[in-house]
């Protein structure tokens, strides 16, 4: 491919993060190569022809998260690509932005989403305030949007990649965890007498059902059990695998261990 060809295929716009208000009305998004910087837009559902430019950072911007109102969405954007983010509200009507976390923080943030009453920032960061020190893993906060108090909510006790996420009420959060999950189910799993070794389905995660509809408040999870895939897990602190499930874990993994890439899901209530 001739190098002009490919520089303009590079230098072709781009949607990425789009995101629909809760109220449906608007709907959000990254819009890079349409000038220096990736920065949001926002449209009406109703009028989707008229875009206009919601963030103006003179730095790449990230969408986060919508507040449970619709009238703000929660966006962050580092210094030059040094991937220290730091996090604002924006005013979805008046494009105004607050900082609401440090500006050049000295740690990685992941996430962000602000608590259906608007009090909260819920978001993780390898780092440990109360010591003032970064760590490896990240550590779950519930920031105080009006104190600047921060509230730990989890401490997991090994680094992974986790972006903790919210449910509608502000009540429960959801996040990865790598620290002794698998042990504890494989535990809980063999006291139900399910054997995942004898199987060969060895390998456990947790994923988020997204759909809205079926589950508003994300108390709803989908278990999954794989035979040749990565560890992943997600952990949510009142999952309970109850005796009633036992007899449909067991067919689903006898009905899938042939397969190379055998998956079964169930879902989990809290």
């Amino acid at each position: 491919m001739p190098t002009n060809i490919l520089d303009s295929f590079l230098k072709t716009p781009r949607l990425k993060s789009v995101k629909v208000s809760p109220d449906l009305k608007w709907v959000v998004w990254v819009w890079s190569n349409v000038g220096k910087y990736a920065d949001v837009y926002i449209a009406a559902l109703d009028k989707p022809d008229r875009p206009r430019k919601l963030t103006d950072f003179k730095q790449n911007t990230t969408i986060l998260s919508w507040t449970e109102d619709s009238r703000f969405i929660v966006v962050n954007h580092d210094y030059d690509g040094d991937e220290r983010y730091c996090l604002y509200r924006v005013d979805i009507g008046t494009g105004k932005a607050t900082i609401i976390t440090e500006e050049h923080p000295s740690y990685f943030t992941r996430g962000g989403q602000i608590t259906a009453d608007g009090k909260y920032l819920v978001y993780g960061a390898n780092y440990d305030f109360e010591n003032a020190r970064e760590i490896e893993p990240t550590i779950i906060y519930r920031h105080d949007l009006k104190t600047g108090e921060k509230l730990m909510l989890a401490q997991p006790l090994k680094p992974c990649y986790l972006k903790p996420l919210l449910n509608k009420q502000g009540t429960h959060i959801i996040y990865r965890k790598s620290d002794e999950m698998k042990e504890k189910l494989e535990q809980r799993l063999e006291e139900l007498g399910i054997d995942f070794n004898a199987v060969g389905a060895s390998n456990i995660y947790f994923e988020q059902i997204k759909n809205s509809t079926i589950n508003p408040d994300m108390r709803t999870l989908k278990l999954c059990i794989a035979s040749k895939r990565t560890l992943v897990g997600y952990y949510y602190d009142r999952f309970i695998i109850n005796e009633q499930m036992r007899d449909h874990i067991i067919s689903e993994i006898e009905r899938n261990q042939s397969a190379d890439t055998a998956t079964l899901f169930f879902y989990l209530y809290s």
